[in-house]
Parts: structure tokens; C-alpha cells; sequence
């Protein structure tokens, strides 16, 4: 059996295949910050053109705008890939509920019949468009990560142990 995520994104490919787009965009123009500062540092520090830093921030600033309006896309298209199977499996649920005898229905004790309706919504919660997107994006810090040991060998596991302290006290 498949993951759920995976079920969830393949049922409407092309939804999938425009969502999987927009998140390779979004982490390229993810960039433009770190190579702004790193242009600035290099470039206009041991220069002081001023031209070049006017091009540079016009240039950065229309790279997080494009970021900005794709993120606001690529939510868009994960909340309609989930809406879709949060219905299919919502009216399963129901169904089930609508079809079952009276008597056995009944026989349920009222507790467990509210915890099958907060299952759905903990169901829901798990895998909302927020988390698929940021499931999506997982892979790209491992780009990162490597990006970060390219710039500078000492700032690389620097850069590894804070991720990892900030990952080990969110799990707290």
C-alpha cells in the first residue's frame, strides 16, 4: 500500500506535475537572497559602485515578488489536490455512517463515535496542503545544505549542528 501523500498527488497528474513546478521554482528564487548578500559583500563592498547595487537589490527584490506569487500558486494547487481526496474519503466516512443499521450504530458508544468524526479532521490536519507543501520541500535543504559547504568548508557543519539542534528542541 502507498503512502498517503503519494495517493493524494497522484490522482490529478497534472495538479501534481504543476505543484512539483512551482516548487522548483520557489526554491531557485529561494536563492536570490543568499547571492544578494554575497554579490553585495563582494562585489559592491571592494567596488562601491553604486549602480551595481541598485541592480542588484532591483534584481532581488522581483525575485522574492515572483517568489511571493508562486508560493500563493502552489498553495492554491495543493489545496486542490487535497480538497479532492478530503471530500472522497469524507464521504466514505459518511456513507458508511448512513448505511450502517440503526441498531449498530447504537451498540457504539458515544465516545468512539465522536473520536471516528475527529479522526477525519486529525486526518485532514495531517496531510493539509500546508504539510504536502512542505513535504515538497524537504528535499531542497539537502541543496541547500550542499550550497553552504560549496561557500565555505568550515561554515558547513556549523551549519549542519544548528539545523540539527533546531530539529532535535522542535521534537520537545
Amino acid at each position: 500500500m502507498s503512502h498517503p501523500l503519494l495517493k493524494r498527488l497522484t490522482q490529478d497528474r497534472r495538479l501534481t506535475y504543476q505543484l512539483l513546478v512551482s516548487t522548483v521554482f520557489i526554491n531557485l528564487l529561494a536563492l536570490a537572497s543568499p547571492v544578494f548578500s554575497i554579490q553585495v559583500l563582494t562585489r559592491y563592498i571592494t567596488n562601491g559602485v553604486t549602480g551595481t547595487l541598485v541592480t542588484l537589490f532591483v534584481g532581488v527584490m522581483i525575485a522574492i515578488f515572483l517568489e511571493f506569487l508562486f508560493r500563493l500558486i502552489r498553495l492554491k494547487l495543493a489545496t486542490a489536490i487535497c480538497l479532492h481526496t478530503d471530500q472522497l474519503l469524507a464521504d466514505k466516512l459518511y456513507d458508511i455512517l448512513n448505511n450502517m443499521k440503526f441498531s449498530r450504530l447504537n451498540s457504539i458508544a458515544p465516545n468512539v463515535r465522536r473520536q471516528v468524526r475527529s479522526e477525519l479532521a486529525i486526518i485532514k490536519q495531517a496531510y493539509s496542503s500546508t504539510n504536502t507543501t512542505t513535504a515538497l520541500d524537504v528535499p531542497f535543504s539537502a541543496l541547500f545544505i550542499g550550497l553552504v559547504y560549496m561557500l565555505n568548508v568550515w561554515l558547513g557543519p556549523y551549519f549542519n549542528c544548528c539545523c540539527y539542534f533546531v530539529v532535535a528542541d522542535s521534537k520537545d
